[in-house]
């Protein structure tokens, strides 16, 4: 009897902060995500490049390790803070800490970040074999009946795009529709991709992960590889892939065609990750000084690089070029 006065005392006392919560949205002039507050999961994206909107249910993480799966349901929700352009969450469960974090970098940004940090708060060692960074499936929920249909904001199309080089090293995933789409992965080039899509019949489902397999000592820390998804506008203008063999016929890069605002997509936001090349430091004084310029030069293009006319934009796709070649061909 006293548990369930407790139960009913609680739940009057807390209903609505509980029940009530509204979503957390960041924003950006390119993109919005709402988070759960419950679980720290992305339960939908706008693009406000093409004003498409995509629901989805998600998995905020799951973890591998000597202890079993480790997911939000399995832990407890210890604390949050939210603005709006950042959300971070405290999960504790089977002796870790584990904190997730999502991050706009900037008001003019096409991508969130997202972060995950584990720490081993029990006496005992503990391994992380793998590390689910993002579990979609789009659209959130269907009607009940025959498990397949149409969902007119789906997925058409799921491209996996790779480097092509020695390792095939991952870069991201591409998920088209009519008019743009999205882009997501990890800063990692061994990530792993589990998918599937056929043109809007749902459920569309994507699983993004790789596996660090570090020990943690009590107390110790990891801090996983950054995880992104962003959103693109198609440009109708299409780049081939050249098709020629690597390393003496041993690696072959995969024909693909890319819409070029997937291209622009990704390099812009390779450009907010990576640190500027001397030349943009020694032209732009202010980078110096941490207060990166709103204009100035721009370092030439790679050498024997061609892009289509794009005015400025262009200009600073090519440049660009030459600050992503640790991800393989550079998109």
């Amino acid at each position: 009897m006293r548990s369930l006065i407790f139960s009913f005392l609680f739940l009057l006392l807390n209903g609505p902060a509980v029940y009530g919560v509204q979503s957390i949205r960041l924003n950006s002039r390119e993109l919005a995500i709402e988070i759960d507050p419950t679980n720290a999961s992305v339960t939908n994206i706008d693009n406000k490049l093409t004003g498409d909107s995509k629901n989805l249910r998600s998995v905020a993480f799951r973890l591998t390790t000597t202890r079993g799966e480790v997911s939000p349901r399995d832990c407890q929700m210890v604390r949050s803070t939210h603005d709006g352009s950042s959300a971070k969450f405290i999960f504790l469960g089977k002796g870790l800490e584990i904190e997730v974090g999502y991050r706009v970098d900037g008001r003019n940004a096409g991508h969130v970040r997202k972060f995950l940090t584990v720490t081993n708060r029990e006496k005992e060692r503990v391994t992380l074999f793998r590390v689910v960074m993002f579990d979609w499936t789009v659209p959130d929920q269907w009607p009940s009946g025959y498990p397949h249909s149409y969902y007119p904001n789906g997925v058409n199309q799921i491209q996996f795009h790779r480097s092509g080089i020695w390792s095939d090293h991952s870069i991201n995933l591409f998920l088209r529709d009519e008019s743009g789409g999205l882009f997501l992965g990890v800063e990692n080039p061994f990530f792993e991709a589990n998918y599937h899509s056929l043109r809007k019949v749902y459920p569309t489902r994507i699983e993004i992960s790789y596996r660090p397999r570090w020990n943690l000592a009590s107390g110790e820390s990891f801090e996983g590889d950054a995880g992104f998804l962003g959103v693109y506008r198609q440009e109708k203008v299409y780049l081939v892939s050249p098709s020629r063999t690597y390393f003496g016929g041993r690696e072959r890069m995969q024909f693909e065609i890319l819409d070029w605002g997937e291209v622009w997509a990704m390099q812009k936001y390779m450009r907010s990750i990576m640190p500027p090349s001397v030349s943009t430091v020694r032209s732009r004084s202010r980078w110096i000084r941490g207060r990166p310029a709103s204009s100035g030069a721009v370092p030439a293009s790679p050498a024997g690089a061609s892009w289509p006319s794009r005015g400025r934009a262009a200009s600073r796709s090519a440049a660009a070029g030459r600050r992503i070649h640790r991800f393989g061909r550079g998109i």
